[in-house]
């Protein structure tokens, strides 16, 4: 079992901006309990969210620990001026499929 984290950032102009944010993210997570980040960068919205009309997509897959889940949340919620969403999934394997 594995948890996929989707993570909407703010568009930035330089990516390593958009890094940053991801890092302070995942900052102090075991590299055992990540099992992948999938930087997937930027897309045009469907509807505008904060005013934003393209976004920066992330997905983190994390091994089953929900201690971890409760850290990426709190992480989440102290950068939200540079998220635009998030949203956590349960799946039962991981997808090492790359989306485009």
């Amino acid at each position: 079992m594995y948890y996929e984290v989707v993570i909407l950032l703010r568009s930035k102009k330089n990516r390593n901006k958009e890094l940053q944010v991801i890092k302070e993210i995942i900052m102090n997570i075991s590299k055992s309990n990540i099992f992948d980040i999938n930087y997937i960068g930027k897309k045009k919205l469907a509807y505008s969210i904060k005013k934003e009309k393209h976004a920066c997509y992330v997905i983190l897959t994390i091994k089953r620990n929900i201690k971890v889940i409760e850290i990426i949340k709190k992480r989440i919620n102290i950068l939200q001026k540079e998220v635009l969403r998030y949203l956590i999934l349960k799946v039962n394997k991981a997808n090492k499929d790359k989306i485009i």
